[in-house]
């Protein structure tokens, strides 16, 4: 057994994939596997997994027909061996030769089930700031999952966790296959079943952002995943009646109001009007949360109904693109 496993779904990221894998073959801390699970992709992907599994001993490819990417990244749970398990998607990168050290030593320092750390987007050629503030403090002990949620550092994700992988396997944490916005069920499932939790303010990965993500490029389908991803997360509180059911409660709102800047951005109204009576089913969710943007949410639609808010937030997305700050 070692100490870590990488898993990185694999599926037409050619100009993507070797600067990833190079980003974790040049870790200092050496004891962890890479898993390139190949999901079908149709490029030159297969043979890149196949060269680097030849040139280094801890890499492991899987050839797979394609299943998706909740489908690769189950195939690399199952696949692994090591004491954690970390994702890393194939088009992003860690942010340097020490993060895997950096993460060692949390875990040392905690024996937490899940490690959350911070990470950057980048959009071409353009860094952003680090996700969490520089200020916010690293945890000496593993945290319960109150300390974690104070401050909003339970986010959905699977990308910026290390997680003990007995935890996955022994509670069948698995991706629901077939559906887009898969983190979000999951990372509330991570913490319902996850005991110990711990923090530390170290950006791990850089989140390559693209054009065509849900946040930039709403489509009717994606956006149905969406408002699916935050009913069963309901489903999942509902039917737990542990404390854990309450606190989780604000990350639910906060995909909620992810779920109504995507609905408010759809092309077409008819697919707006169906899914925004969807989505009013569920608005008692913006009483749950102190975030600054669902509490902005909950008093525009207190104000002007959420039909109202759903227009105020068609024109805040006109105006963030005339400022060249939309997509």
């Amino acid at each position: 057994m070692c100490k870590f496993s990488v898993v990185i779904p694999v599926y037409k990221v050619e100009s993507y994939l070797t600067p990833c894998i190079e980003s974790v073959v040049a870790q200092t801390y050496r004891d962890f596997e890479i898993i390139l699970v190949d999901d079908g992709s149709p490029d030159g992907c297969p043979a890149i997994c196949d060269a680097w599994a030849a040139r280094d001993s801890r890499i492991r490819v899987i050839h797979q027909e394609n299943q998706g990417l909740s489908g690769a990244r189950n195939t690399g749970i199952r696949a692994s061996c090591g004491e954690y398990i970390l994702f890393l998607d194939s088009d992003d990168l860690w942010a340097g030769p020490d993060v895997l050290q950096i993460i060692a030593a949390g875990l040392e320092r905690t024996d937490a089930d899940i490690l959350s750390f911070n990470y950057r987007k980048f959009f071409g050629d353009t860094l952003a700031a680090p996700h969490f503030p520089d200020h916010l403090l690293s945890s000496d002990t593993a945290e319960s999952l109150a300390q974690m949620l104070q401050g909003d550092r339970w986010v959905t994700g699977a990308c910026n966790k290390a997680i003990r992988l007995s935890l996955l396997k022994t509670n069948q944490l698995y991706f629901r296959r077939g559906i887009t916005s898969e983190d979000i069920d999951w990372t509330l499932r991570l913490a319902l079943f996850g005991q110990r939790f711990a923090f530390e303010n170290v950006c791990v990965f850089l989140y390559r952002q693209h054009a065509t993500s849900i946040s930039h490029s709403p489509s009717p389908k994606k956006t149905e995943c969406l408002c699916s991803n935050v009913r069963e997360c309901l489903r999942l509180l509902e039917s737990d009646s542990g404390e854990k059911a309450a606190l989780l409660r604000p990350f639910v709102a906060y995909q909620y109001g992810t779920l109504l800047h995507n609905v408010a951005n759809l092309p077409a109204s008819q697919q707006r009007r169906a899914l925004i009576k969807d989505a009013s089913r569920m608005k008692w969710l913006l009483s749950c949360s102190d975030n600054p943007k669902v509490r902005l949410l909950r008093l525009t639609s207190r104000f002007v109904g959420l039909r109202g808010t759903m227009i105020m937030l068609q024109l805040r997305q006109k105006l963030l693109k005339r400022s060249g700050r939309g997509v």
